[in-house]
């Protein structure tokens, strides 16, 4: 059994529970049971239709490690070992979640942690960290023999959806731009880049997919701003992704999993930064022009969509530097990561 500890809201956004609902689905593959704990109701949206178990805490997303959490997982997870004669397994994903919280749980379940900033020694079984640039971080040296370890894009957790797919042809002429914000998009990035793309005439002869997610507080805005436009079109909870994806030439992304989606799809892609675990990712993304860095949302913003709007415009006339971009991006991911990690969840 593996329950897994995460949450989604408009503050946090998606990528916690969309990540741990990838390798749910794998575990499920594998015959493993798997149901998810989490916080409140806010945080079911992305569950209620997806198959899998979840349950309700009615604890304080903001402040997990709590008395009052710590003292309903350990019934939960007690409860388990003493019916089924066994530890369960507990997948953490929370920037929330400290240290403690971890060796509070131990003797109660074996611990496996998504940790990509390296702030806190867990009390862990197994450690994951896909990002490209968790290399920056000493993980052996921290954890030694105590925890094994899951690094680099090989374990990105990307839907079964973006495996074995084939990139489209780079081709010349107007282009499909996918343009994407995650789950919650509290920056209000979509509407400013929309009107960004609006005031640079030259790049309007594009057909901008742009895609809000479960948690976009703005979606009434980009509604009107569609019926304004007739080179934009709205999605609201995209199901198939790689579908939308593998319509378009380039793609404008926040840097969350989006990016190793892209990799696994092989579209050239432009991207900025709206959270500070995100900073890191400029130093590996665009090693080798394998993607172009647009700039900080949150410090600042007009800048970032101007240059959003410029390099969608440099791509647009350089087909060459896309292919290039193809060929970097096909090293990166494989789009079984989820599958390994469930595979290493199932070893703990």
């Amino acid at each position: 059994m593996v329950f897994i500890r995460a949450d989604a809201n408009d503050y946090i956004a998606t990528g916690h529970i969309m990540r741990c609902r990838t390798i749910a689905y794998r575990l499920a593959e594998l015959g493993e049971k798997v149901e998810f704990l989490v916080s409140d109701e806010e945080s079911t949206k992305l569950l209620e239709n997806s198959g899998i178990g979840y349950r309700v805490l009615g604890t304080d997303w903001n402040n997990p490690d709590n008395e009052h959490e710590i003292g309903i997982m350990k019934a939960i997870l007690g409860n388990y070992s003493d019916t089924h004669k066994q530890k369960p397994r507990l997948l953490i994903d929370s920037y929330l979640i400290d240290a403690q919280y971890t060796y509070k749980l131990r003797d109660y379940a074996s611990i496996i942690v998504i940790d990509d900033l390296f702030e806190h020694h867990f009390a862990a079984d197994l450690v994951i960290n896909y990002t490209l640039h968790y290399d920056m971080y000493d993980y052996h040296g921290r954890y030694g023999n105590t925890a094994r370890l899951c690094l680099g894009g090989k374990y990105a957790p990307l839907r079964q959806q973006f495996s074995g797919v084939r990139p489209k042809p780079v081709r010349s002429g107007d282009m499909d731009v996918l343009v994407i914000c995650g789950g919650g998009d509290t920056l209000n990035s979509l509407t400013g880049i929309v009107r960004q793309i609006a005031d640079m005439h030259e790049i309007c002869n594009n057909r901008y997919h742009i895609v809000a997610g479960a948690y976009n507080p703005y979606i009434d805005d980009l509604r009107d701003l569609e019926r304004k436009y007739s080179w934009m079109t709205l999605y609201d909870n995209v199901s198939n992704m790689a579908e939308l994806m593998g319509q378009c030439d380039i793609a404008v992304s926040a840097a969350s999993t989006v990016l190793y989606e892209c990799c696994a799809m092989q579209l050239p892609t432009i991207y900025y930064i709206v959270a500070d675990n995100q900073k890191n990712t400029e130093k590996c993304f665009v090693k080798n022009q394998m993607m172009i860095y647009a700039g900080d949302m949150r410090c600042k913003p007009d800048e970032t969509r101007r240059a959003i709007c410029s390099a969608v415009k440099t791509l647009g006339s350089k087909p060459e530097l896309r292919v290039h971009m193809q060929k970097e991006m096909a090293k990166v991911v494989d789009g079984n990561g989820a599958l390994r990690i469930a595979q290493k969840i199932m070893e703990v």
